[in-house]
């Protein structure tokens, strides 16, 4: 939780945008949970969460593949 807290510090401070990819959000290990960024304090008015963008990646470099 404290690389998620500086890095919502981080973007308060410079005014951007964070967008975490976590894919692993909805998957345990004896009983281990995997944080959410939007747990910290703040994170709310300027993070956005997200489970596939990896994936969204994957393909258009797939695509880009394909096309060459």
């Amino acid at each position: 939780m404290e690389f998620f807290r500086r890095a919502v510090e981080f973007a308060h401070r410079h005014h951007v945008l964070l967008v975490n990819d976590n894919p692993y959000l909805e998957i345990s290990f004896d009983g281990v949970r995997v944080p959410s960024i939007l747990e910290v304090d703040g994170a709310i008015s300027l993070a956005v969460p997200d489970d596939r963008l990896g994936e969204a990646m994957n393909r258009i470099e797939s695509v880009a593949d394909d096309v060459t």
